[in-house]
């Protein structure tokens, strides 16, 4: 949900395409803060996400979508064969003020069940 003031007036946006994106991200940073609590900081956050859902949902197999498709595999993206990620930091530049910005979007981890041969 997103705040904007209109007439002096906090006015609430409720728009589930902008919503839903934040909240897959609030809940892997929780996920990811949890993790670091319990396995400590040596090892990388991705690498404790994959053994997480591995040992959570009994997965021999986790891959990203660019693994899977490096391999000659094609990925179908289904909700109940993914497992969010962070993907590589992505930099850019704010349109109003010029400022240049780096964040780390979502990605997924596939299961086998998610691709075929392509």
């Amino acid at each position: 949900m997103k705040a904007s003031k209109k007439n002096n007036q906090a006015v609430e946006v409720n728009n589930n395409a902008v919503a839903q994106p934040l909240t897959e991200r609030q809940s892997l940073r929780a996920l990811c803060k949890q993790l670091r609590e319990k396995y400590g900081t040596e090892e990388r956050i991705n690498n404790l996400l994959c053994i997480y859902y591995k040992e959570l949902h009994n997965l021999p197999i986790l891959k990203t979508r660019e693994q899977w498709e490096r391999e000659g595999f094609r990925v179908f993206d289904n909700n109940l064969t993914r497992f969010p990620a962070w993907g590589k930091p992505v930099s850019r530049q704010n349109k109003e003020t010029g400022e240049q910005y780096t964040f780390f979007p979502i990605t997924h981890f596939y299961v086998p069940q998610a691709v075929c041969q392509a």
